[in-house]
């Protein structure tokens, strides 16, 4: 059974992510607008869009459709992301594993795995708040 039942859900789980992020750490938030990159991370069931834009100062994320146009692009299912997130995966390995497809200069993911990294610590307060089941459950 997927974690998230729809994309309303998943946006919603993602924008309070981002915004704890950016409460606790803001080095994360720097680096993502240090690359001057902007980083789609293409998600399948449920069908998610979320576009991280390193280009504008305040950092800008679109959930969903966005104009702006990525200089990389992740592409996984919501349930592995959420793997990712619960600390179950690792980028590393989900890559290896073929759950993640990246487009785009692979060497320049570096500040979305910081961005994974801090989640871990976060998300699983997240997941509870949202009555979300995990691996760990």
């Amino acid at each position: 059974m997927a974690v998230f039942s729809d994309s309303a859900l998943f946006y919603t789980t993602l924008q309070t992510l981002f915004a704890r992020i950016e409460q606790i750490d803001t080095n994360v938030i720097d680096d993502l607008l240090s690359t001057r990159m902007v980083f789609r991370i293409d998600v399948s069931n449920p069908s998610a869009l979320i576009t991280i834009n390193g280009r504008t100062k305040p950092l800008q994320i679109d959930y969903g459709p966005s104009k702006s146009r990525p200089d990389l692009t992740l592409s996984t299912s919501a349930d592995t992301l959420h793997l990712i997130l619960s600390d179950s995966l690792s980028v590393k390995q989900a890559y290896l594993n073929k759950e993640i497809m990246v487009r785009g200069p692979f060497w320049k993911i570096m500040p979305l795995v910081k961005v994974f990294e801090i989640s871990r610590q976060i998300y699983p307060q997240i997941v509870a708040e949202n009555g979300l089941k995990t691996n760990k459950n």
